[in-house]
Formats: C-alpha cells, sequence, structure tokens
C-alpha cells in the first residue's frame, strides 16, 4: 500500500480510514515512578457507599406516581406530594410480579388532638335573624312597589291634548 499515505487522526486513537490495519505509531512515554506516601493506620481501605440508592421525585398526585414506570430491580421509589404532606413509595414485587405502592401521611398526636379546644360555631341569635329576614322583606315589597306603574301616566307637553 505505497500509493496512500499514512493519516493518523488522534482524536479516534490513532484510527487510519485509509489503511485502517496499520499500526498507530507508539510514543514512548517513560513511566513516572509513584512517590510513596506515609502510611495511616486510620485510612480505610475503599469507599464502599453501604447507603442504598433510591429514585425521589416529586409529584402532585397519587395518580402521577401510580403513573411512573416502576423499578425492576427493586429499588423503592418514594414520590413526595408536598400539597397534600404523603409520600408514596413503589416497588416491585418479585412475587406477584407486579408494582406495590405504599401511603404514608402524617397522622397528629393524640396529645395534640386533644389539647385544640373544639370550636362552636357561632350562630346569629334567633330575634336577630328575624329581624333581617323582615328588614329583607319590606326592602323587596318597596323595590316591587316602585316597578309597577301606578295608573295612567299623563304627559303635560303632550300635542293631542293641547287642541
Amino acid at each position: 500500500m505505497a500509493g496512500f499515505p499514512n493519516y493518523t487522526y488522534p482524536a479516534y486513537g490513532g484510527y487510519n480510514p485509509v489503511t485502517p490495519f496499520a499500526p498507530a505509531p507508539q510514543v514512548y512515554q517513560p513511566m513516572q515512578q509513584p512517590v510513596p506516601q506515609p502510611v495511616q493506620s486510620a485510612q480505610t481501605v475503599g469507599s464502599t457507599n453501604t447507603q442504598p440508592n433510591f429514585f425521589c421525585r416529586p409529584v402532585a398526585s397519587k395518580e402521577e406516581a401510580l403513573g411512573v414506570p416502576v423499578d425492576f430491580m427493586g429499588a423503592p421509589m418514594f414520590f413526595p406530594d408536598l400539597a397534600h404532606n404523603v409520600v408514596y413509595m413503589k416497588r416491585f414485587n418479585t412475587n406477584s410480579g407486579s408494582a406495590d405502592v405504599f401511603e404514608f401521611k402524617l397522622d397528629a398526636p393524640r396529645e395534640k388532638q386533644e389539647q385544640v379546644p373544639t370550636q362552636v360555631a357561632a350562630f346569629a341569635p334567633l330575634d336577630e335573624f328575624i329581624d333581617m329576614k323582615d328588614t329583607v322583606q319590606n326592602l323587596k315589597d318597596e323595590v316591587d312597589r316602585l316597578k309597577k306603574p301606578t295608573g295612567k301616566a299623563v304627559k303635560k307637553n303632550d300635542a293631542s291634548n293641547d287642541e
């Protein structure tokens, strides 16, 4: 293949599209020796993540949480609904092959429920109510009287009456 120039593209790892099987030129880089660091006795061997991974997405309703596809690996998925103070948990049930949805809602403790005094609805006294009803009825009667014409109205500037 002497007729083709040897093109290499460093962005593609030295790949040559004209002669793809030609070996890429190797650049010699001497290996550097790592500097030994003092060993500490309290150093951990590796970073192990002991916290489980889970999916969390805010939703506006239970229907929205039900519409999200379930994770088939069984990891729990949490959906906080801040408008209704509810957290939905959804996970794949490997025994039944369906998604289980759990609903968590904070209930007020019994002690706080007992401390809140129940407010009795305040109603107007009966005599004030009857007075107001009579006033409304009198106003309705007055409006009806003003709507009805009283007798025949005579125009003073009528041309037929002047002759």
